[in-house]
């Protein structure tokens, strides 16, 4: 009976995070899911006691947020070429496999290390595996961290310094917080657990201040017009 709760829990936590992942990214406006998006896999990698557990479960939500998200890739329609749907297929089961590197190497920080460790070092391993896949012949665009807030124009002005690796960086870090400020609730006190929220909340705040005074600062010269991109429809 144990063993059947474990895993249920297990199971939950990984579609979970896979399933914020999904509602993070565009077409949806809800980007700040991408803040905590990754707490139900770190809370999923502090009950799991091997690697094949660790890969299992990360694999299903992996799986489940590229499903979601990319399975426009494959077009999906009576005159899309089957080798661009095998393809898209191919692309969702095969992509999720870069990111047990990160999580592979937290889990090995976290149990020879100590967990303090390895939550300082999460965010550089993501950031790390997000930018390499992004060069040379494993080039792949989609699904940075970065992306969701494509929608909130303030907090992403301060890519112009840091790019949208930096934004992904920043991201990861509000989801070690907020991880943090669960465990500190779960096993100290709201106090603490307040601390991290309130370290999330400035950080957003500077960050919406900083790209408000830069909107307003534009003040573009001559006629104002209104533009549109248009994607053509075919495979």
């Amino acid at each position: 009976m144990k063993k059947h709760s474990e895993l249920i829990k297990n199971l939950v936590l990984s579609i979970s995070f896979g399933l914020l992942l999904w509602f993070a990214f565009p077409p949806f406006r809800t980007g700040f899911f991408a803040y905590f998006a990754l707490v139900p896999l770190l809370i999923l990698l502090d009950r799991l006691k091997n690697y094949y557990q660790v890969l299992r479960y990360s694999y299903l939500g992996l799986v489940i947020f590229h499903a979601l998200t990319i399975y426009w890739i494959g077009g999906w329609s009576a005159k899309t070429d089957v080798f661009m749907e095998l393809g898209s297929i191919a692309l969702i089961l095969i992509h999720p496999i870069f990111y047990w590197v990160p999580i592979s190497i937290y889990f090995f920080i976290k149990k020879y290390f100590s967990g303090k460790a390895a939550l300082f070092f999460f965010p550089f391993l993501w950031n790390a595996i997000e930018y390499s896949r992004s060069v040379e012949e494993t080039a792949f665009p989609w699904l940075t961290l970065g992306n969701t807030q494509s929608y909130y124009l303030p907090l992403i002005q301060i890519t112009s310094f840091i790019g949208v690796y930096g934004l992904s960086f920043l991201i990861v870090v509000f989801n070690v917080l907020i991880f943090i400020a669960y465990k500190n609730y779960r096993y100290m006190s709201l106090r603490f657990a307040l601390n991290k929220i309130a370290i999330v909340v400035i950080i957003l705040l500077i960050l919406f201040i900083y790209g408000k005074i830069v909107i307003n600062d534009v003040d573009p010269p001559g006629k104002q017009l209104r533009i549109a991109m248009i994607q053509p429809d075919f495979d």
